[in-house]
């Protein structure tokens, strides 16, 4: 499953009080990640992507992605095995003129793909044996 999300971020949207947009997604496994910057962006649109305070992407806190013209995009073995399956991103733009739209992409597989170790081991065993 590919989910999409169009994040329209506003002229002078703050670092401090940035927009924020729930990513609703489903039970599984993220394995993919992209985050397109249209062009104009110039550094100026940061997006941290999060799951409740804890930011997930990227991985150090204290830094947002920025770009420009280019998608960001990687590989990943993200876990959303508990209910809510939501992440959160969280963008600015200090761009003083223009609002921009950031695209993000999230990949998810199910676990009994890419983690069958967190399963029940009723539900391995079945796996295994083809029931699925």
């Amino acid at each position: 499953m590919i989910y999409n999300f169009q994040i329209t971020v506003p002229a002078n949207t703050a670092i401090t009080v940035p927009v924020e947009q729930d990513l609703k997604l489903t039970h599984g496994v993220v394995h993919k990640l992209d985050i397109n910057f249209p062009p104009g962006c110039v550094g100026l649109v940061g997006i941290g992507i999060f799951n409740a305070i804890h930011q997930v992407w990227p991985t150090n806190p204290e830094e947002m992605f920025l770009a420009d013209d280019e998608t960001i995009s990687f590989r990943e073995h993200y876990e959303l095995i508990t209910d809510p399956y939501i992440l959160t991103a969280r963008l600015y733009n200090l761009d003083d003129t223009f609002e921009h739209t950031i695209t993000v992409r999230i990949g998810i597989l199910p676990v009994t793909i890419l983690s069958p170790w967190l399963l029940p081991y009723s539900e391995q065993l079945q796996a295994v044996l083809g029931a699925y």
